[in-house]
């Protein structure tokens, strides 16, 4: 892969589609995938826990959803729950 960035030894980073960053170990197998919008970060394979912090920080440092590092998962989605849960309340309103 030409554009690939290399995370840490082992591991590298590609874009693959508009705001998808791929992240590949070295026989270059999906071991995750990145949204940049979102910021959200899926897992397809297991990975040693102390590779995927590294990994995780290295891609939040690295890119867009960078700005969100400082909180965890349950907090990015307790915000998306309340930004859509204006819009639940005013449909049950009617």
């Amino acid at each position: 892969m030409e554009n690939s960035q290399v995370i840490m030894d082992g591991f590298h980073c590609g874009r693959s589609r508009a705001n998808v960053i791929n992240v590949y170990n070295g026989n270059s197998y999906v071991m995750a995938e990145y949204n940049e919008i979102s910021g959200a970060l899926v897992w397809h394979r297991v990975v040693l826990s102390s590779q995927k912090a590294i990994i995780e920080s290295w891609l939040y440092s690295h890119f867009q959803g960078g700005k969100d590092q400082g909180q965890t998962k349950k907090q990015r989605v307790a915000q998306v729950g309340r930004a859509g849960s204006g819009r639940i309340a005013s449909a049950s309103a009617r």
